[in-house]
């Protein structure tokens, strides 16, 4: 047997790690959902035959010490190369620890491109000023007071010297660092739901593109581990995690090839494995609403299956109490101009809604509606009419459909694109738009002359929507875009304490136990707020960074 040490330089990565957007590395399990094991799964235990329990009520036999063909001593072991695991391994090691960093994938993953911080030296430098206080108050609100108000605090305290830290590795490296939107208008929105702050940074996504520059993030990071001593284990697999006759978690088993390797953790296990999200059971038991999604783009397939979940649990602990929450898009989909404030109806040609909310609502309303049809109806005017809209938040317009500006693609062009691609259809008359998009032409024709009605009044008498995006459809041709919606991750994971020690079902820390990323919950609940974009990112990264430093120093993050 040989373990894979050490990890991919820049150029190692920018050749063999997938450039487009991936997700973080999830565990293989024993007796778990894992398509990476071979032992059994779904609930059935070898020894016990067929059990109807879900894999993470129904504990496997413990590896037989037999089976152990090596055991590695170490003071840390992070399980998951992610961004959370990545930052969590460097800064244990770049504090004096000797840690190890596990991960069942060939390679490590990260995707996307946000990361949100507040009162970093970017901000300072565009002279942008937050209330750190209130944009706590608005994520705890957001999360319907389900979430632990602490961690959200910790994110707001301790990302700000985090991404500095990030900024200067970057731009070390000749990247740009920059901050995603200047926006500050809708800082002052009525309503948490409609306001959005600029918090959201990006680093080199110019240079190597969106997934790439956020790998890059974890490139750097596993490379600063392994400078500081530490070691790096691909193609590991965990099995079980190992405990004391106390309860305390002491190590983890890992597969490598057909051999079992235990990794001795002296001071913690940290598991950072993504969300469940490719789990079917655990989508069935805890976030039913991710199947109405229209579909996943969550990469590397298979990484996300939710092991860590059957470890805790088998080792006593719990999931979060709060409602899952999916970061689910109306992205790589849908009609031009799709996501814009225009009159929206469904299968039956009806309007349901005010058309004035930023992209959960718009996902929400797609997931729940009959077959899972939107339409956005808009007339001649629409290119001009995006121009004046208010803006609620950085995403919305440009998410839906081919329009994007900064690449030179316009409303027009966007639209007759997706015209050809047949995500948007028009028509010269209401009647023969609604023949295009597949609805009642009575019912359209009647809930386009309402909403004429209510534009010319410059009241929504009806849903309440700002006047100030109450155009009305009167100029032919008419427009019809397609809305969709599209899973990235589910933000929901682990009952986690503010110290971020996994908990269980009676809200007891597991000694020796830690879930940060995905992997862990209580910072989002029932859904995922747009409040600060690239927040995701932003704590997975903070927590990672917080959490390794305190375990190197034998604190609690919240001593750091």
């Amino acid at each position: 047997m040989k373990a894979i040490h050490g990890s991919l330089d820049r150029r190692g990565f920018l050749k063999g790690a997938a450039l487009s957007a991936v997700g973080v590395g999830a565990l293989g399990v024993l007796g778990g959902c894992s398509p990476s094991t071979d032992a059994p799964s779904n609930g059935k235990d070898a020894s016990q035959g067929e059990s109807t329990l879900p894999s993470w009520e129904n504990p496997p036999a413990a590896i037989p010490e037999s089976d152990i063909s090596e055991t590695k001593d170490f003071e840390i072991v992070v399980v998951g190369a992610g961004v959370a695991g990545g930052a969590a391994f460097a800064r244990a090691c770049e504090g004096g620890a000797k840690a190890a960093l596990v991960e069942k994938m060939d390679t490590f993953s990260a995707r996307g491109m946000d990361n949100a911080a507040i009162d970093t030296k970017k901000q300072a430098e565009a002279g942008i000023v937050l209330d750190k206080a209130k944009i706590v108050n608005d994520l705890v609100t957001a999360g319907g007071y389900k979430v632990n108000g602490q961690l959200i605090k910790l994110w707001a305290d301790q990302s700000g010297r985090v991404y500095d830290d990030i900024t200067e590795m970057i731009e070390g490296q000749g990247l740009t660092v920059a901050i995603a939107s200047l926006e500050e208008t809708n800082m002052d929105a009525d309503g948490f739901w409609n306001r959005t702050y600029p918090v959201t940074h990006t680093f080199g996504v110019p240079e190597l593109g969106n997934g790439a520059a956020q790998q890059n993030i974890l490139s750097s990071f596993i490379d600063r581990g392994t400078a500081a001593g530490g070691e790096v284990y691909y193609s590991s697999p965990a099995q079980q995690l190992i405990t004391d006759d106390s309860g305390r978690v002491v190590g983890v088993v890992c597969r490598q090839g057909d051999d079992y390797v235990r990794f001795n953790a002296s001071k913690a296990v940290v598991l950072a494995t993504g969300d469940y999200a490719g789990n079917p059971e655990m989508v069935d038991k805890w976030a039913p609403l991710l199947k109405e999604a229209a579909t996943s783009v969550y990469t590397p397939a298979g990484a996300n299956t939710g092991d860590s979940v059957n470890m805790a649990f088998w080792a006593g602990g719990a999931m979060q109490k709060g409602g899952a929450a999916a970061m689910i898009h109306p992205i790589m989909g849908g009609g031009a101009c799709g996501t814009y404030s225009f009159l929206r109806v469904n299968k039956d040609g009806g309007r349901f809604c005010n058309e004035d909310t930023p992209l959960p609502g718009i996902t929400n309303a797609y997931m729940v509606a009959p077959n899972h049809t939107v339409w956005t109806v808009m007339d001649a005017d629409f290119a001009t009419q995006v121009t004046q809209m208010s803006k609620l938040s950085m995403y919305n317009g440009t998410t839906s459909g081919p329009f994007d500006p900064t690449l030179g693609i316009t409303p027009e062009d966007g639209m007759q694109q997706t015209i050809e691609a047949g995500t948007s259809v028009t028509g010269d008359t209401i009647a023969e738009l609604a023949k295009a998009m597949g609805v009642p032409e009575e019912a359209l024709e009647k809930t386009v002359t309402r909403y004429n009605e209510l534009a010319d009044l410059g009241r929504d008498d009806d849903f309440g929507k700002d006047a100030a995006n109450l155009f009305p459809i009167k100029k032919a041709p008419f427009y019809a875009s397609q809305v969709t919606a599209v899973l990235l991750s589910c933000t929901t994971g682990l009952d986690v304490d503010s110290n971020l020690n996994v908990c269980t079902a009676e809200g007891a820390a597991i000694e020796g136990l830690y879930a940060i990323g995905n992997t862990a919950g209580n910072f989002f609940a029932d859904g995922y707020p747009m409040v600060c974009p690239g927040i995701s990112h932003g704590r997975a990264i903070t927590f990672g960074y917080v959490l390794g430093e305190a375990l190197a120093q034998d604190k609690s993050v919240q001593e750091i």
